[in-house]
């Protein structure tokens, strides 16, 4: 039961991730150069295909070529990419995760109800 808590908890921290990235810049080609991108780590592209079975994210383009900048800096011509991957958006769904709108609402009907009993008592 911990271990499942945990790996939720994993899934809302990578969401919250992916809520973050934006493109900074997008050259010819088109090439967009991504901000706050999440790695290519094995683990997070399990969550990732965790999150798009349940429908919270959807894959937005898949084989792009990806590469890290070099201190800070776009390398000279031709773009230096290192792999392809894929580039991952968030659903109306996952939005609803990170911002927690189905917990809110079941407090919500729980309070309503508590509130309902105490009236008629």
């Amino acid at each position: 039961m911990l271990e499942d808590l945990l790996y939720e908890r994993k899934v809302y921290r990578i969401l919250k991730k992916l809520s973050k990235q934006r493109v900074a810049q997008v050259l010819s080609g088109p090439v967009w150069i991504i901000e706050q991108g999440i790695p290519d780590d094995p683990e997070i592209i399990e969550v990732l295909n965790t999150s798009w079975m349940r429908g919270w994210v959807e894959p937005l383009e898949e084989a792009i070529p990806k590469g890290k900048l070099k201190d800070g800096m776009l390398p000279e011509n031709p773009l230096d990419f290192t792999s392809t991957g894929t580039l991952w958006k968030l659903t109306d769904s996952g939005w609803n995760v990170i911002h927690r709108t189905h917990q809110m609402r079941i407090y919500g009907m729980i309070i309503a109800v508590i509130g309902i009993i105490l009236a008629l008592k």
